[in-house]
Order: C-alpha cells, then structure tokens, then sequence
C-alpha cells in the first residue's frame, strides 16, 4: 500500500470517529474542503466529469433533456462538485445550504451562481427551470417531500428533473448528514404523481474521492447501490 493511500484510508477513519461528536453541518462542510482542493486541479476536473458520464449517465441526459446553451440549469444540494462545471446553459444556478461556506474556500467558474438555499423553500418563481438537478442530496434534506414539490414548483410544464441518490434500507444506521435512508420504493413513490420516469438506470455506488484518486478495488465496482432516474414534470 501506497503512503498517499494509507493517508486517505487514516483520513477516512478519522471521519469516522469525528462524525460521532460533529453536527450536521461540521460533517458536511468538513467533507467538502477536502474537495474545493481537489476540484483546481485540472486532472482530477476532468476524473470527476467522466465520473458523472460513466456512472451517472450525463450524456444520455443530456440528450433526452435537450440541453444546450439556452437552457435554465438547477442544481440542488449543489457541493462544490456541481455537475454544473460539465453543462452548458444560460442560466446555471446551484443552491446548497452551506454556499456561503463554499464560497469561501472555492473559486467556482464565472457562468455557475452559487446560492444559500435550502430544497424545501426554493425563492425562484413558478415554471422558471428547463431541467432540475440533484445529486446525492436528497437523503441530505429533512423533508424530502417538500423537496419534490419545489422541484415540481419552479420546473416548467414538460421540464425535467434529474436525481441520483444512493439506494439504503430504512433500518441502517448512518451519521447525522443523511438524516434519510432512501430505497427505491420511496423514491418512486415521492415523484408518483408529479413525474412521469423517462428511464432509471443503476451503477455501482462508491466515494467520489476514493475514485478519482484510483484507490478502490475491482470489488468496489460490483455493487449496484445507487440509481439515476431521469424524470419529466407532468
């Protein structure tokens, strides 16, 4: 084992034990300062883009969505990694609840506004976004129900709404940053009603960090624990 690895892994197990004392926003914002770092290398940029080509199918979006340099872009939950950075738009907009934070340790690009906001109480107007983003944050939220019928508020009719979320059974036990567990089950039945499915697809889940730093193992890849649903409002 590598001395950049043995690093990340004793990182890894010092958050761990953090992550008993920490609050909701200490772990959140801890994790994100490792990845404001990351995020000025061009390197590790371009891991992360094809990270959310390979495994979360932005491609495909792209393309079903229609996006293209007009478009309205939201990202929810938005992190320092916002898969803003690889879409064109006119207007790209990531809301996250620590952005003021972000913004403090992070040069994000000039064509990507960054706002304090939180899913369940959006300030933009009805019908105002092409397409709705949200990667990874909406086991994050504390009412995910409200959280949906935002996106559903400020999407125009026939717009769309992109979610990708780790899938993890209600009886597991997790820190404070995830205060919900999601299966499949909930997510569909939280759209039921307010989306039509244009295609859900699987891939393996793991830690961003650890991939685009190359440290998993073929094991790693086996899994199918997180889903990309692609979803247009009704």
């Amino acid at each position: 084992m590598s001395l950049s690895e043995l690093k990340l892994k004793f990182y890894f197990f010092r958050q761990r034990i953090y992550r008993l004392f920490w609050t909701k926003k200490q772990i959140e914002l801890e994790a994100q300062k490792k990845r404001a770092k990351d995020m000025t290398n061009s390197e590790i940029r371009e891991k992360v883009r094809g990270y959310f080509y390979k495994f979360r199918f932005l491609q495909e979006i792209i393309d079903n969505a229609g996006l293209n340099e007009g478009s309205k872009i939201l990202d929810i939950g938005c992190g320092i990694k916002t898969v803003l950075h690889f879409l064109p738009g006119s207007v790209k907009i990531g809301v996250d609840s620590l952005a003021d934070e972000y913004r403090k340790i992070y040069n994000y690009p000039q064509d990507i506004t960054i706002e304090r906001s939180f899913g369940e109480k959006l300030r933009f107007e009805d019908d105002f976004f092409d397409v709705v983003f949200m990667t990874n944050a909406l086991d994050h939220t504390i009412n995910p129900k409200a959280v949906i019928s935002e996106v559903s508020r400020v999407l125009e009719s026939g717009g769309y709404f992109v979610l990708a979320n780790e899938l993890v059974k209600r009886d597991f036990k997790r820190d404070k940053a995830h205060p919900n567990n999601l299966e499949e089950k909930d997510i569909l039945g939280l759209l039921s009603g307010k989306f039509d499915i244009i295609f859900k697809k699987y891939s393996p889940w793991f830690g961003l960090r650890q991939y685009y730093l190359g440290i998993l193992k073929e094991e790693d890849f086996e899994n199918e624990n997180q889903i990309t649903i692609l979803a247009q409002k009704t």
